[in-house]
Order: C-alpha cells, then sequence, then structure tokens
C-alpha cells in the first residue's frame, strides 16, 4: 500500500502509448510447442485489466516460470522480452511492484479458481519478500 500511495501520481498518469494491451499469460494459459509460446485465452478477465504497463505481461508469465521452475529460466524469459523491445532494463521499483501484484493475484487464483494450494504456497512464500523490497 505505501509503494501505490508515494507512487500514486507517477502511475496515474501512465496513458495512452504508455500502455500495453494485457494477455492473460498465467501459467494454465500458456504453452510451449517447437520452442514457440502458444497463448490461450488471451483476454484477461475484467476490463479494467485489459491495458496494463507493457512490463505486466513479461512478470506475469516470468514470475510463474521463477516459481514454478527457476529463477535462471524466468531471468531468460526477461532477457527475452527485453531483447525483443530493445530495453536495456525495467526500473527495480517498478519490476518488483509488478512481481508482487502477480505473485498475489496467482495467490488468489490458486486458492480460489484452481484450489491448487500447493501452488498458491509456492507464490505465498516468495511474495513477502518481493513487498519487503518496494
Amino acid at each position: 500500500r505505501q509503494h501505490v500511495e508515494t507512487h500514486r501520481r507517477e502511475y496515474s498518469s501512465i496513458m495512452g502509448n504508455q500502455l500495453s494491451i494485457s494477455i492473460d499469460n498465467h501459467d494454465e494459459n500458456v504453452f510451449r510447442k517447437d520452442g514457440q509460446p502458444i497463448f490461450i485465452d488471451v483476454v484477461p478477465p475484467m476490463e479494467e485489466w485489459r491495458f496494463a504497463v507493457p512490463w505486466l505481461n513479461l512478470y506475469q508469465l516470468s514470475v510463474n516460470v521463477e516459481v514454478l521452475c527457476s529463477e535462471d529460466l524466468a531471468n531468460e524469459v526477461e532477457r527475452g522480452y527485453l531483447d525483443y523491445y530493445k530495453q536495456k532494463s525495467i526500473p527495480e521499483r517498478d519490476k518488483n511492484f509488478a512481481k508482487a501484484l502477480v505473485m498475489l493475484l496467482n495467490i488468489a487464483h490458486h486458492m480460489l479458481i484452481t484450489r491448487k494450494r500447493e501452488i498458491a504456497e509456492k507464490y505465498r512464500e516468495r511474495v513477502g519478500d518481493v513487498i519487503g523490497s518496494l
């Protein structure tokens, strides 16, 4: 909450071409075939979620890879994203805010929708450190 309050004006000013179409690319909506990602069910369930900062799509996927596979693989996902979009980096503050948001959404998703409590627990174990870094 403190992070949002501190940066409210900055985040509220993000508009237009600073936004990107969001993809509902969590761990149950992205598959890999022949080395390429295949996205299913790409429209986020809430209209308010359909546009976001561009790096949110990155962290929706890389956080899942980090929590369910490894940090090394998640770093590869991030490097691929940065290379593709010709970016050097994403500010650490924005990165950690996006990661915390994605982790919290995944906890709720797996507790309430999929009922995969063991997966929700993996996100819960990590989210405190990320929130603490904000």
